[in-house]
């Protein structure tokens, strides 16, 4: 019987950052929220004669207000801090620009900081898969299970984090027909024992039963010639066969 060939796993995987748009529009809202109380409190306290807003568009579309120029009717003594008493203009500047690009910066940190930790929230799940998923090859493949082998990746936390998995499968031909049945149906069940099997999996599942196959067709041979000759047939040999099982 021929042996069965080892398929390398594919083990890369990336991560997707997601849209933060969301959480764009809320920091918008907030900041005209802002800027309208601020200029709600200048109204109270002085005379307001004019307002000119500022606008920023949304990834909704919409155009929200992000900073506002506030001008108020003052006295030359509060202008100069003499006692003159005589009126004037003079603008006054809530500095909401300022706080507009401190909000802006702060909610992009936000944003950054929530894309990574959703990455590594990710990351996290993905290894936990992965580890629950080459145990359950080990424990079904038994004795013909050797060591996982995992590979790594690097998350934006700095941590490595298990994103693939490899158990070999060491699975010998038996002495006869019906031992190589039942060693296959075995390896069957470590391929198929994770409740999500791999393309690699299905793969040496499938091999496995190309086996029994092989080996049901050898033993109606070896019947078919004892029942015309009375002889035993010669040994059926043994084979190792080594297989793959990945996450």
């Amino acid at each position: 019987m021929s042996g069965i060939g080892a398929v390398t796993p594919v083990n890369s995987i990336q991560i997707a950052a997601p849209v933060a748009s969301q959480t764009r529009r809320e920091g918008l809202r907030r900041a005209e929220q802002e800027v309208l109380r601020q200029e709600m409190a200048l109204r109270n306290s002085g005379d307001v004669t004019s307002t000119v807003y500022h606008f920023s568009r949304g990834p909704d579309g919409r155009p929200y207000i992000t900073g506002a120029t506030v001008t108020v009717r003052t006295t030359s003594e509060e202008e100069t801090g003499g006692k003159t008493g005589a009126s004037g203009k003079g603008q006054v500047r809530t500095g909401l620009k300022d706080r507009e690009k401190n909000t802006a910066a702060q909610e992009e940190k936000k944003n950054a900081a929530g894309e990574e930790a959703t990455a590594d929230s990710r990351l996290k799940a993905i290894e936990r898969d992965v580890i629950a998923h080459e145990a359950a090859h080990m424990a079904a493949g038994g004795r013909y299970a050797g060591p996982v082998s995992y590979s790594y990746a690097t998350g934006p936390d700095g941590k490595r984090y298990i994103v693939g998995g490899e158990v070999s499968i060491s699975a010998p031909e038996g002495r006869t027909p019906e031992e190589t049945i039942q060693i296959m149906e075995q390896v069957k069940r470590a391929a198929l024992a994770p409740g999500s099997p791999s393309p690699q999996d299905l793969r040496v599942a499938a091999a496995a039963s190309a086996a029994q196959m092989r080996a049901r067709a050898e033993m109606a041979k070896q019947d078919a010639v004892r029942a015309y000759s009375g002889a035993e047939t010669g040994n059926f040999g043994r084979r190792d066969t080594e297989l793959s099982l990945t996450a």
